[in-house]
């Protein structure tokens, strides 16, 4: 969701000139296309929502900067190429690439490994 309130620097002043919208244009050039496959669908739609908004939320951080969550963000062993996002007690399964981040599954994180 977009709105056109102004942006505010921690300090309260405004951002010069900017709104959300352009703030939203910046960053989607910036971040990576996000691209889920139908057992991530899946399992995001079965889940409660506030937890798949939550995780959806973390996805999109992290397709916008990387480095932001690397402490939740560990490689899967014994699966070169997959790694996993930690959200609560979820994790999210994904195959990053240059311009695409591919979210593979989504589950508990008892579950999701098997």
């Amino acid at each position: 969701m977009v709105t056109n309130k102004v942006l505010f620097y921690r300090n309260d002043t405004p951002l010069p000139g900017r709104d959300c919208r352009t703030l939203s244009r910046m960053l989607s050039n910036l971040m990576r296309k996000v691209a889920y496959t139908r057992h991530a669908q899946r399992a995001l739609e079965r889940i409660p929502a506030n937890v798949a908004r939550n995780i959806r939320d973390k996805i999109a951080q992290y397709a916008a900067d990387p480095q932001g969550l690397a402490n939740n963000v560990k490689a899967l062993k014994g699966k070169p190429g997959f790694f996993r996002l930690r959200v609560g007690d979820w994790r999210i399964v994904f195959r990053p690439a240059d311009e695409l981040l591919e979210i593979v599954d989504i589950g508990p994180r008892g579950s999701i490994y098997e």
